[in-house]
Parts: structure tokens; C-alpha cells; sequence
């Protein structure tokens, strides 16, 4: 039993488990009910229709849409349909580079579906896009800020500004939750097309992903592209998912409170501890779940080794490269944790102390690793509960 620190895994709640192993996830369905003619009409797919239904509404009650798409099967597919259904082959798309956080994945794809990729400026410090740095003389067809490691929020209002004529498509997959809490930006509040992202990272639903839009055009565009590459939604992820988004209207803010608390807490207890923690900025290391450590300014450590350190005393951390830092300043891999799942269970800023106090014990050989071990083990035997939800009677765990 471990503790697992990854900010992009999530617990799926009783009840979303028992929608998602149920058998609709054997059913197909090929529509939502506004499109009959598509629809292959089993005689009981209204069922499955309605379920479809009232999962948008929900999602769009709490993410603080008009329309919703639910049909993606993973966020890098609604990345996909997003570039697709927003830009044509030769048209520029810019983006956040991988080296500054954005998803390894966006510049091939804007290649491969033939448009031309650029980076967007960015502010290493402030682990911001730099919008002060904006060319004025390009003129992207898509926007797309799909920043997979973020520390902060970006100034949309100046980036919908510069490219008035331009699609502006956020990626909130890592901070779906805190979005929905009001703990971050919703970038739909400052010139934002377009919102998606996946389900299972912050908000702990299933493995799916959602785009939601305030504007009609825009959802038809997307959902003409959508209808052309998706046949079936997968209607007990679809179920799965409503129960997530319902359950986050009842006790989601209390979540996403605690879900930064959580982060801020461990960062600061970690910086006290003598380690060393990336990205500080006005007073904080960080406005999401995520926590950086810059594991060669403070160990003897590389990377992958305080990984290794970590995992055989019972913590489950992983890695990502930093924009600066490191012994040179120029950049190094360091470690990536999140607050993601020890929030879902219940643990609050008491128990982050203590598990920084063990991280530093441990990539600082403080301790004794078997000791470690044993401290952490007995932490997370007192938590065993998934917090913020409902069970399959209603009733609160």
C-alpha cells in the first residue's frame, strides 16, 4: 500500500464504479438525441439518450457552459478533434512548447493533420505564457494552450485580444477541478472558445474526456468533426461520468479547497524541510495540484534515482523536465508530485507536513529508509475511504 503523488490519476468514487462496470458498457450509442437520423434505434436507446442528457447538463451546470461534448474517449483525442475541427491543412497553430510544459504530443499532431505549429512566448520565472511577447504579425487559425505541467494560469484576455480572428482552446485536463471549484480561472470568463480536456486527472471520474463552449458556432463546428470520427460514446462512461460531475455539485468545492490547500501546504512544509521546490513566484510555488522539486539543487540525486528513493519507502512520485534549474540554471529533470489523490482521501495539510518531512528524510538520507517506510505505511492505513462522494445508497463516506 502507497501513497501515490501523481496529480494526472484520480479515484473514482463507488458509485461511478459501479455506472462504469455496468452493462451498458457493452451498449452502443451512436447520437445524442438531438440527432435521431444518426442514431441507430434500439428500442430502449432513449435510455441511454437521457443519461446522455442529463450528464451535459450537469457537466455544463458546473464547468459554466451552454454546450457540452462528452464524447471523447481520452484528452488526447478531444486534442485532436479540436485542431481538426478549428484549423484546415496550411493554417498555423500555436501552442505551449513541451519544454515549457505543453503536452509532448501537439506539435506532431498539428503536423501530421498537415497545419504548421509555432510555440507560444513563454516566461519561464512565472511559468506564464509571456503574452507581452506576442508577434502581431502572425495569424494563427487556432489557439491552443495545452499546458499538461502548470503551475499557474494564463492572461487569455490579452491572447483573445491579439488574435481576435483565432480560435482559443484551453486544456484544462490537469485542473478540471479546481476550475469547476472556482479555484482557478475558468478560462471561459476571459475570451476562451472553447474549454476541454480529460476527466479522470483532478476532477477523479473515468477515463473520458469533455469539451464545453459558450458559443453555438463553435459547439456545432466541433461536434460536426466529432460526429464524423466518433461511433459510439461509450454510454457507461457517459453514466459514470454524470455521477462524477453530480456528486462534484454537492461536495466539489469543499474538494477543490482542499485540493489546493493540500499542494500549497506540501510545497511549503518541502521548502522548510531543505528542498528544494521549483517554480516560486509572489510568495507561492504553486496555484494548482501540482508540486515541482528540483531534485539536483538540493540531493546528490538524479531524477530518476529520487524516484527509485522514494518508491521503496512506499511514495509514488514521477518525473518531468523543468523549464530552469538544476545545477546550470538551464533547465534539468526534476520530480513531479500532485496532491491529486491523498486529497480524494482525506488528507489535509497535517498530513502533508509529515509527508514532506518523509520525503526530505529520505533524498536527504536523513532516516533510515526502512524507517520511512513505516511511517508512511501507517499513514495511509488511515485512510482508506474515497472522500467527496456519494456511495450507492446517497449516503456520504
Amino acid at each position: 500500500m502507497a501513497i501515490r503523488l501523481i496529480p494526472t490519476e484520480g479515484l473514482m468514487s463507488k458509485l461511478q464504479r459501479e455506472m462504469y462496470l455496468s452493462v451498458q458498457c457493452g451498449r452502443y450509442l451512436h447520437a445524442p438525441p438531438e440527432n435521431l437520423d444518426k442514431a441507430i434505434a434500439y428500442p430502449d436507446i432513449h435510455h441511454l439518450q437521457s443519461v446522455f442528457s442529463e450528464t451535459c447538463e450537469v457537466i455544463a451546470r458546473v464547468l459554466k457552459g451552454n454546450y457540452v461534448c462528452p464524447d471523447f474517449l481520452s484528452g488526447l483525442q478531444a486534442m485532436q478533434l479540436v485542431v481538426a475541427s478549428f484549423s484546415t491543412p496550411g493554417d498555423l497553430v500555436l501552442s505551449i512548447s513541451e519544454e515549457h510544459g505543453g503536452h509532448a504530443s501537439t506539435a506532431s499532431i498539428v503536423k501530421d493533420l498537415g497545419r504548421q505549429s509555432a510555440s507560444l512566448p513563454f516566461d519561464p520565472e512565472k511559468h506564464q505564457i509571456a503574452t507581452e511577447s506576442l508577434d502581431p504579425e502572425e495569424d494563427p487559425a487556432l489557439v491552443l494552450v495545452d499546458h499538461s505541467n502548470v503551475l499557474r494560469s494564463h492572461d487569455y484576455v490579452e491572447l483573445a485580444d491579439q488574435y481576435p480572428d483565432a480560435i482559443l482552446a484551453v486544456d484544462i485536463s490537469q485542473v478540471m477541478a479546481l476550475v469547476a471549484s472556482g479555484d482557478f480561472p475558468n478560462p471561459l470568463d476571459s475570451g476562451a472558445d472553447l474549454i476541454f480536456g480529460s476527466t479522470h486527472k483532478s476532477m477523479n471520474g473515468p477515463q473520458k474526456a469533455i469539451a464545453v463552449t459558450r458559443n453555438d458556432a463553435v459547439f456545432r463546428n466541433l461536434q460536426e468533426t466529432v460526429d464524423i470520427h466518433i461511433s459510439n460514446n461509450h454510454p457507461a462512461s457517459v453514466a459514470a461520468l454524470g455521477i462524477c460531475f453530480s456528486e462534484f455539485e454537492l461536495f466539489g468545492f469543499e474538494y477543490g479547497a482542499m485540493l489546493l490547500h493540500c499542494a500549497r501546504a506540501l510545497s511549503h512544509q518541502l521548502d522548510r524541510n531543505g528542498i528544494t521546490v521549483y517554480g516560486r513566484f509572489n510568495g507561492e510555488f504553486t496555484s494548482t495540484q501540482h508540486v515541482w522539486i528540483d531534485v539536483e539543487k538540493c540531493t546528490k540525486l538524479t531524477a530518476i534515482e529520487a524516484v527509485q528513493t522514494l518508491h521503496s519507502v512506499g511514495l509514488i512520485v514521477n518525473t518531468l523536465y523543468l523549464p530552469t534549474g538544476g545545477e546550470s540554471g538551464a533547465g534539468a529533470k526534476g520530480l513531479r508530485l500532485g496532491t491529486t489523490e491523498v486529497a480524494r482521501l482525506g488528507m489535509g495539510p497535517d498530513e502533508m507536513g509529515l509527508i514532506a518531512e518523509a520525503i526530505a528524510d529520505a533524498l536527504l538520507s536523513r532516516v533510515s529508509l526502512d524507517d520511512i517506510r513505516e511511517r508512511m505505511l501507517q499513514l495511509r492505513e488511515r485512510f482508506q475511504r474515497v472522500e467527496f462522494c456519494t456511495d450507492a445508497l446517497g449516503q456520504r463516506h
